[in-house]
């Protein structure tokens, strides 16, 4: 099982992807425009086991550009 969402807040975005069962893993994008649309990846990321954990990392990251 492979699952990817997006989630953006202005100009960032986190793709976070599951491979599998147990190997998740998130990267932060910036100056993300309709979606990944002339994002540039970051070297900020997260590697876990859950997706809420990758989530939570995610909002973590996208409220610091509403700040």
């Amino acid at each position: 099982m492979n699952h990817q969402e997006t989630i953006t807040a202005g100009g960032r975005a986190v793709v976070i992807n599951q491979q599998g069962k147990g190997h998740v893993w998130a990267n932060l994008y910036v100056n993300a425009h309709n979606g990944l649309e002339a994002a540039d990846i970051t070297t900020t990321h997260w590697k876990g086991k859950t997706l809420e954990g990758a989530r939570n990392w995610a909002y973590k990251q996208l409220q610091e550009a509403n700040q």
